[in-house]
């Protein structure tokens, strides 16, 4: 079962009858992650461009499955977005990710920089296009994010400057005189 099926089914069940605990605490971090996803969508309607093509929740097979929170269809080419919705402190440091001091498993600057490269290979493979960018945006209105090392293939970008990186996405498709990505008129 993907996330978001998940997702909606702990949210239907949720409703009928208290969820046992570790239930309730995977509904309240779906139900983050999909408000994170819904305020980029938002953002990306409000000050992006009107025919850029907007997929979220994409699952693909490349070196196994993966999934992109939200895929974004310009002229120029496409855009990954893995979407984090923390509060606290994040902290990445010798290659470790930590939530408000404590050491964090999962680690979703990995986790973004392979699903950007997966999708990149698909899409070159397919000769599409090679304008294949990533970001991993943190959206927690109360989050503060400290990165240590250099991160390879992919942008970081926090709340208050995804409205700036939208804005950087358009010029760079207006100032852009190559050949068109055909996927854009589907």
């Amino acid at each position: 079962m993907n996330s978001i099926t998940h997702f909606l089914w702990l949210n239907e069940v949720q409703k009928r009858l208290p969820l046992p605990s570790e239930m309730e605490k995977e509904f309240y971090r779906l139900k983050a992650g999909d408000e994170g996803e819904q305020f980029v969508v938002s953002m990306l309607k409000q000050f992006g461009e009107p025919h850029w093509k907007i997929l979220t929740n994409v699952w693909l097979k490349y070196n196994g499955h993966f999934e992109c929170d939200i895929v974004v269809l310009t002229r120029e080419g496409i855009y990954i977005f893995e979407v984090k919705n923390y509060t606290g402190h994040f902290e990445f440091k010798d290659m470790k990710c930590f939530l408000n001091g404590h050491p964090i498993g999962f680690n979703p600057i990995n986790q973004a920089q392979y699903t950007h490269t997966n999708f990149a290979n698909l899409i070159e493979a397919e000769l599409l296009t090679k304008n294949v960018r990533g970001a991993l945006v943190f959206v927690g209105e109360h989050n503060t994010v400290k990165i240590h090392n250099n991160i390879s293939g992919i942008k970081v970008v926090m709340r208050n400057e995804l409205r700036n990186f939208i804005w950087e996405m358009a010029k760079q498709e207006r100032d852009y005189y190559g050949e068109t990505l055909e996927l854009i008129s589907c």
